[in-house]
């Protein structure tokens, strides 16, 4: 278990607002995103991952602070321009994007729009000779190297629906020549996520850039953007240690000086969601009950699955559990005893386990359970209609205000949209 200092600005949210609600300390994101500027080459720029965390004012403040951002679907297009993203500032990616997507991509000219396989490709260039305009497209690549990732979540490497196969790209290329409005500016590789290896990042960033360096010198193309992807990866678990992030860092501008004399005219992308906000948010839910089952203690509280699934168990290997802290309600005596505590949601489902098997304070209905390393794949990776429970409030403290940037959600929101309809049905009796 975590420990949280009384002074920590949390404290006095907890009394401003109902529980659950994620809580994001600006104030430290400020520091942690500008201290990772300050390691970046250069000529490498930073995007935001929005997939991680789609809140407006947290999207606003990274791009204050110099991010790009990447997006992949239409809502989060309109985010990314409402939060002041300027199309040149603006990367879509994703393997499934329908022609509705390409075409809105293409009249809000954002910068790139990374391809994905030789059929979405072809459509993106039937597009543009509707249009008779030149779009400007990266190439997701497969590699077909060995061990080029060793991530938590391996997306490249092995058989992927992301990105084209590093030994099609000879195709590939051979049909953009023969593209007018297609004009190939750069390449993608994004080999996972979650990578706790230095070594292993390393290795991904120096094969991506000697794949630039091998296409620019075998095609007809000019690469204004290498992007070398992320997956830094963040400790949630007690065996797990953080990334020297300088030492990558400063390995990797050391690969970039390396290969810039092959690629003069390219910018380096790196891009990340979980590494830049994971540890400046907190899940923060309440105790509503407690009690025993065949001898294990459970404590039942107001959050859950629906609010933060990556904290639960569902789906997940290892089965550890997420740093936390517990702040009572109650008076504390020396000497409290701990006992071995599950705890879970309101969900009818036994997914809905935040904590297995944790050596805990004794808990008390009423008392605050907090999720740490919770400011990456809280909320947008979580299933929030199941069992129409309302969405959790947002809060940002920051410079010594407190701001409430989603409200909560309420049960009525359940019905957003839908249409009740009683079709009429006459019923013939069969004898």
């Amino acid at each position: 278990m975590s420990h949280l200092s009384e002074n920590n600005p949390l404290y006095e949210a907890l009394g401003q607002y109902p529980t659950p609600f994620y809580y994001y300390n600006g104030d430290q994101l400020a520091e942690h995103i500008q201290s990772f500027q300050q390691l970046l080459h250069p000529k490498v720029q930073l995007h935001y991952a929005l997939k991680a965390n789609n809140n407006i004012t947290i999207a606003n403040l990274l791009r204050e602070w110099g991010c790009h951002i990447e997006i992949a679907s239409l809502g989060e297009l309109r985010l990314a321009e409402a939060a002041g993203y300027l199309p040149e500032e603006i990367i879509y990616t994703g393997p499934g994007k329908s022609e509705k997507e390409l075409r809105t991509a293409m009249a809000h000219q954002i910068h790139c729009i990374n391809v994905e396989s030789l059929a979405e490709l072809e459509m993106i260039h039937q597009i543009a000779t509707e249009y008779e305009c030149k779009v400007r497209v990266g190439i997701r690549v497969n590699p077909d190297g060995e061990g080029i990732s060793g991530a938590s979540i391996q997306m490249a490497g092995v058989a992927r629906p992301f990105g084209i196969d590093e030994s099609q790209l000879a195709g590939v290329f051979e049909r953009v020549v023969e593209m007018p409005y297609i004009q190939v500016i750069g390449i993608q590789v994004y080999a996972g996520t979650q990578i706790m290896d230095e070594k292993v990042l390393l290795s991904n960033f120096r094969y991506t850039l000697s794949l630039a360096a091998q296409i620019q010198a075998r095609y007809p193309v000019q690469l204004e953007i290498v992007n070398l992807g992320g997956g830094f990866g963040v400790p949630y678990f007690s065996h797990e240690h953080p990334l020297d992030i300088e030492s990558v860092m400063q390995q990797l501008t050391e690969l970039i000086d390396e290969y810039v004399v092959h690629l003069p005219h390219s910018t380096f992308i790196v891009e990340s969601g979980r590494y830049l906000l994971a540890a400046s948010g907190i899940y923060v839910c309440q105790a509503l009950y407690t009690k025993v089952s065949k001898g294990e203690h459970f404590v039942i509280v107001d959050g859950g699955m629906h609010h933060h699934a990556g904290a639960t168990f569902r789906g997940r290997r290892p089965r550890n559990n997420y740093p936390l802290e517990i702040i009572p309600r109650h008076h504390i005596t020396d000497g409290e005893q701990t006992q071995i505590t599950s705890i879970v949601g309101p969900l009818c489902t036994p997914d809905d386990c935040l904590f297995k098997n944790v050596e805990l304070p004794v808990i008390h209905a009423g008392d605050y359970i907090c999720i740490l390393q919770s400011g990456a794949y809280g909320l947008t990776y979580s299933p929030t209609q199941f069992l129409g429970h309302a969405t959790p409030a947002e809060v940002l403290s920051y410079k010594g205000k407190s701001y409430l940037i989603r409200e909560q959600g309420d049960p009525e929101d359940l019905l957003l949209r839908q249409q009740h309809i009683v079709p009429t049905t006459e019923w013939t009796a069969v004898l």
